[in-house]
């Protein structure tokens, strides 16, 4: 098993990164037959939430509402990706980060056009 990566402090370009991916992740996961369907409701059910106008907190504190909305979009994001088959998952977020299975080895030489090649 893979080491886990260490958390991103607040303002740390690397949590929106991460965010980033497991948006990207959960797209993917979206997109696959082997996810239940009941989970894929989680982030659509997110999403008819933010476009309602039914709120957790009353618009009369504007920026408490707009933050209730990301609330229930992270929630919602964080537990689709938890309830995901967990196979499913890995293969697909080491799909995504373009890391191969098994490391390349290869050899290389570099060519100039005004040596010539050698003999033997």
């Amino acid at each position: 098993m893979p080491s886990p990566r260490p958390k991103p402090t607040p303002g740390d370009p690397a949590r929106t990164t991460d965010l980033l991916q497991r948006a990207r992740l959960a797209v993917r996961l979206l997109r696959d037959p082997r996810v239940p369907a009941l989970v894929k409701l989680i982030p659509l059910l997110a999403v008819v939430y933010v476009l309602s106008p039914i709120d957790l907190l009353p618009d009369t504190i504007p920026v408490l509402t707009q933050l209730d909305d990301v609330a229930v979009l992270l929630l919602a994001l964080r537990m689709f990706l938890d309830l995901a088959p967990a196979e499913v998952r890995s293969e697909i977020a080491g799909a995504a980060g373009g890391a191969p299975a098994e490391p390349i080895t290869t050899t290389y030489r570099v060519k100039d056009e005004d040596v010539p090649p050698p003999s033997g």
